[in-house]
């Protein structure tokens, strides 16, 4: 399973869920609000350290793009 944590308005976010769905993956969004703060939050901190999206989670281990 892949989960991409993204931005609608980030041009690296674009990119990847445009790769994403030219190859047919399936993968689940979870839409980040950047003007929120909300990559900066602890919760997805875990999970990228550095606070940018585009990241992509795959089975359970995070790809920071």
């Amino acid at each position: 399973m892949l989960t991409l944590y993204h931005n609608a308005v980030s041009v690296c976010s674009q990119k990847v869920r445009l790769q994403l769905e030219e190859k047919g993956l399936d993968f689940e969004e979870r839409h980040l609000s950047l003007m929120r703060g909300e990559p900066l939050r602890p919760e997805f901190l875990a999970i990228n350290p550095r606070g940018l999206v585009p990241t992509i989670v795959h089975d359970g281990v995070a790809v920071i793009v």
